[in-house]
């Protein structure tokens, strides 16, 4: 049972349907399609798009090389990082690392952003080989000091998967990485040579509204035509919150102080009595990167997302009801994750049924070969066993439940890892924060049109 204290949203789902679906996407579709400004907008001179090495090809010319299934090592560098299109979450590289022994594309692993050395690179299923340095294009922007221009692997980059899969979960997967590591042609990356269009083409390609806009151009394979296609959005609050999503190594530090702006702890959750939210967490914000600036627990990102689809929302002029008709009729699947995902009181996720997230929170059942658990009541009163997600969701508030495992996603592992979930736990529900921030963020553009 979910005990007092959290958002009332998140015990239930509204079933308030507003105004039909089918009457709200054709205007949606027709206000994104007259948006003020456009990727297609950036000068060709200024964004350089590639998808780099040819899988096939680069191996038969001996660019890259597949790693042996023996070899276990992480790259010491970022050079020597090859993205796959796994590497990429929606906001977030990386995503999932290969399995240490990785074999075919379903050998990927979660990351625990909770315990990510500063430094973490993740696993590469190819390695760079000499010579490959001449193969990497070169960006073709004008430098301020009559330099030559650089290699794309010198700045911070726009990465997407370039394989659409519209019946999943998301169609669309960007998320900005940091210069160094190349990629094989399953992943297409942009390279701006302005930070500031880079970030507001990450916030845009990280919402509901971009993936929308992908699914109903129904094509297989992302390109350079397709893209360009997408909105620009300088919504005031979406930088500081790509760059929370984004900075999670220090590899993105450089990003976030040269791009860091005392505006942003002016920022502020559109739900900050949440419980499951970091409190304070804008206005403790530095101009100088540190560990405690990304955000870590599932339930913040997700937040973070969901502020995001709003701010870009109503920065492209869609209303309220045409998002919502979007959410709705165009991703069924996350509907359905959304109503069996559940987060405990510090915004971890204790159960879902994601495919996506696979090995993150507890089994429905509990099993024999499950890792064991402990069940902590607030009395001190333990008790061991290896629970499942339905023998433990109802615990008092304040009950914690850890459970052993090992971790293979770290260098130098595997490491023994103790996770830990404090009840109450509770369902989000994402149309009601659509609600909410929608409120939050109208209001506030009303003061500063007072104020301006």
């Amino acid at each position: 049972m979910v005990s007092s204290g959290l958002p009332a949203s998140c015990t239930k789902f509204s079933s308030v349907k507003g105004k039909n679906c089918s009457q709200q996407i054709p205007g949606a579709l027709a206000k994104l399609s007259e948006c003020a400004e456009r990727l297609a907008d950036v000068p060709e001179r200024e964004v350089y798009v590639t998808v780099m090495f040819d899988e096939t090809g680069a191996q038969e010319k001996s660019l890259i090389r597949r790693r042996a299934i023996t070899d276990n090592r992480f790259p010491r560098t970022l050079d020597e990082w090859v993205l796959s299109g796994p590497h990429i979450g929606v906001a977030i590289t990386p995503y999932k690392t290969p399995t240490r022994v990785s074999v075919n594309r379903g050998h990927y692993e979660n990351v625990d952003l909770e315990v990510l050395p500063n430094d973490y690179i993740p696993r590469t299923n190819y390695w760079p080989q000499a010579g490959h340095e001449a193969y990497v294009p070169t960006a073709p922007f004008a430098r301020a000091d009559g330099e030559d221009a650089r290699r794309v692997t010198e700045y911070y980059r726009l990465a997407f998967r370039r394989r659409l899969a519209s019946l999943n979960e998301r169609t669309l997967f960007a998320s900005i990485v940091p210069p160094g590591p190349r990629h094989i042609h399953p992943v297409i990356s942009a390279t701006f040579s302005r930070r500031h269009d880079l970030l507001s083409a990450a916030a845009v390609t990280s919402t509901i509204i971009a993936d929308f806009l992908i699914k109903t151009v129904g094509i297989a394979d992302l390109y350079e035509t397709t893209l360009r296609r997408l909105p620009l959005s300088r919504a005031k609050g979406a930088h500081v919150r790509i760059l929370l999503l984004a900075s999670v190594t220090s590899h993105y530090a450089d990003l976030w102080n040269s791009e860091f702006d005392e505006a942003f702890r002016c920022e502020e959750w559109a739900r900050p009595d949440d419980p499951r939210l970091p409190s304070g967490h804008f206005r403790e914000l530095r101009a100088s990167w540190t560990p405690e600036v990304a955000l870590r627990t599932d339930y913040a990102r997700r937040m973070a997302l969901v502020e995001l689809d709003v701010l870009v929302a109503q920065d492209v002029g869609l209303s309220l009801d045409e998002l919502l008709s979007v959410y709705r009729a165009q991703f069924p699947v996350m509907q359905q994750y959304e109503r069996d995902t559940w987060y405990d009181k510090q915004g971890r996720i204790a159960f879902t049924i994601s495919k996506g997230l696979v090995g993150v929170g507890l089994p429905r059942k509990s099993g024999a070969k499950a890792p064991k658990t402990r069940i902590i009541y607030a009395d001190r009163r333990t008790v061991d066993g290896n629970h499942g997600w339905e023998e433990v969701r109802d615990l008092p508030d304040g009950t914690v439940i850890e459970q052993g495992i090992l971790d293979d996603t770290l260098p130098n592992g595997p490491h023994k890892k103790t996770r830990r979930w404090v009840a109450p736990f509770a369902l989000a529900n994402r149309e009601e924060d659509y609600r909410i921030a929608w409120e939050h963020f109208a209001l506030r553009a009303q003061a500063d049109k007072a104020v301006g």
